[in-house]
């Protein structure tokens, strides 16, 4: 049943925000530049989706709101402006509207149940912090490592039971890649950042590009616009037809 979820869920799920870097290291001498932004309250986009998943190619808009990293909505819109999907999301529950095959998926945004739903291996909280270019997980596990031949910084955090994440930043502080590979080695996922701007003081990467080894798949963002900290006068949930067909995640 799962199988049949298509790759708008991926997309949905994983544009969920983006970007921005900075934190405190276990160096209490030194300022942690994977430091979580607390000051990006609200921010919203407009962008461009090509993917690349289970063998299929597909492209699409999106328009997605978020408030801190609580609460999540985002629309999919295909051609001739027909929206595809919707999303409503905060980090104890998701609840995901498939227009296109009319069917709801929903449940916890855990890691597990977001791997079992889209091959995704982090869970919905960890992925809306690494799309605003800060680590999935608190800034304090992650140790600084070695500076790499491109001239990047490598920084690991290996306290995971099931894998490891390696957070690379370039020389303005900003997140230029990130990994997530299995303890066996093999790479579950790579983000890879590029074109960041100036956005109200916050700089913000245009292109994210995602791949997932394991799936054989591709996902590409080009963000065309940002709003930053703007006031919001939307509901974020949506209200859901009677008698749809409904996936339930534990």
């Amino acid at each position: 049943m799962i199988k049949k979820i298509s790759y708008l869920f991926l997309i949905i799920v994983l544009l969920s925000a983006c970007t921005a870097t900075k934190k405190t290291i276990s160096d209490k001498t030194e300022a942690n530049p994977l430091q979580w932004k607390s000051e990006l309250k609200t921010l919203a986009l407009s962008a461009t989706i090509n993917a690349d998943y289970h063998g299929q190619s597909n492209s699409a808009r999106i328009k997605m709101t978020i408030a801190g990293t609580d609460s999540i909505t985002m629309t999919v819109i295909g051609p001739f402006g027909i929206t595809l999907g919707k999303l409503y999301a905060r980090p104890d529950y998701f609840v995901f509207y498939n227009m296109f095959n009319d069917e709801v998926i929903e449940g916890i945004a855990s890691a597990k149940n977001l791997k079992e739903a889209a091959m995704i291996p982090l869970s919905f909280e960890q992925i809306v912090h690494l799309l605003r270019s800060e680590s999935p997980q608190k800034p304090e596990l992650y140790v600084k490592s070695i500076q790499t031949s491109e001239g990047t910084f490598k920084y690991e955090n290996t306290s995971n039971n099931e894998s490891n994440d390696y957070v690379f930043l370039n020389g303005n502080n900003q997140i230029c890649r990130y990994l997530n590979n299995m303890k066996d080695g093999k790479t579950s996922m790579e983000l890879l950042y590029a074109d960041y701007e100036n956005y109200s003081g916050f700089y913000l990467a245009k292109s994210l590009s995602f791949s997932f080894p394991e799936i054989n798949g591709k996902l590409t963002i080009d963000v065309s616009d940002f709003q930053v900290n703007k006031n919001i006068n939307q509901q974020f949930s949506f209200k859901i037809p009677d008698k749809i067909k409904r996936i339930k995640l534990d």
